[in-house]
């Protein structure tokens, strides 16, 4: 079990976390995020993409300093074709996994798992008034911003990782793919930035640091329809397809929505002409 007592233990403890719960993350970033803790006022916390748990513990770490009752709803799949966890076992033994790290930390009775997304999340438990939010799953942040903006509190900090310009190719369980969660974040980003969504204070590495914009969105309105998964679909062959946006759209189907519907299209649009380009480039 460790302990903070001061700033060098803080760093100590901090620099265990990633080793210990697999984080692939900088230190100074796991810093900023146990900031980000400490400087809260307790309150709901909710994590997108939970992985074996490094950046849930260094916010619930910061959390514990500041006094204030928290907790935080930390919400990930621990599986998938691209998944990075399945290499640890299945759902459930990825869970295990994330709350031996937790118990490890002490800070285990902060935090609830939700294995699977958003919408379990949000159809187990009453999620309202949210003080902060961090968002590491798969590029796809206006899927999780669509329902969960009208729950944020005014001025709530909002933490997204990987958010630079670069489409690389990863490997996972055996097969190369070419993951686009970097690109695609960067460009909802700007998006949502100009909109007034995401208000930007600062960046660390590959990781944003923003705060509730003053846009103002009906939560019952998806303002940004989710693009389920674009990176991850589509792109994982040896060659991609001819209009690999066209046929993810097609899948998908089109919702058109009463509000939004421009912003919308455009922020889709963009997403999709703007990976291909890059992807002739690459070639």
């Amino acid at each position: 079990m460790t302990s903070i007592t001061d700033h060098d233990e803080v760093r100590k403890t901090l620099e265990v976390v990633p080793l210990s719960a697999h984080g692939m993350l900088p230190l100074n970033v796991y810093a900023e995020i146990y900031e980000q803790g400490r400087k809260s006022q307790g309150g709901l916390f909710v994590e997108v993409g939970t992985a074996h748990g490094a950046g849930t513990i260094a916010l619930a770490l910061g959390a514990k300093e500041q006094k204030s009752p928290f907790h935080i709803f930390t919400v990930g799949m621990f599986s998938g074709q691209y998944s990075s966890r399945t290499q640890f076992g299945s759902v459930a033994d990825n869970v295990v996994f994330v709350r031996s790290q937790l118990e490890k930390f002490d800070v285990q009775d902060q935090v609830t798992i939700v294995p699977g997304t958003i919408v379990d999340l949000l159809a187990s438990h009453n999620i309202k008034g949210i003080d902060l939010l961090m968002l590491d799953a798969d590029g796809c942040i206006d899927r999780e911003l669509s329902p969960l903006f009208g729950k944020l509190s005014p001025n709530c900090p909002i933490i997204i990782d990987d958010i630079d310009d670069l489409i690389v190719v990863s490997k996972a369980n055996g097969r190369p793919f070419l993951d686009q969660k970097h690109r695609l974040t960067y460009l909802l980003i700007k998006i949502l930035v100009e909109r007034g969504v995401l208000r930007e204070e600062r960046r660390i590495h590959n990781t944003g640091f923003f705060r509730k914009g003053p846009a103002t969105v009906d939560s019952t309105t998806n303002f940004v329809r989710g693009i389920a998964c674009l990176p991850r679909t589509g792109f994982c062959q040896n060659r991609p397809p001819a209009d690999p946006h066209a046929a993810h759209v097609q899948r998908l189907g089109r919702r058109q929505h009463a509000d939004g519907t421009t912003f919308v299209l455009a922020s889709e649009a963009l997403a999709g002409r703007e990976m291909k380009i890059r992807i002739r480039r690459r070639r």
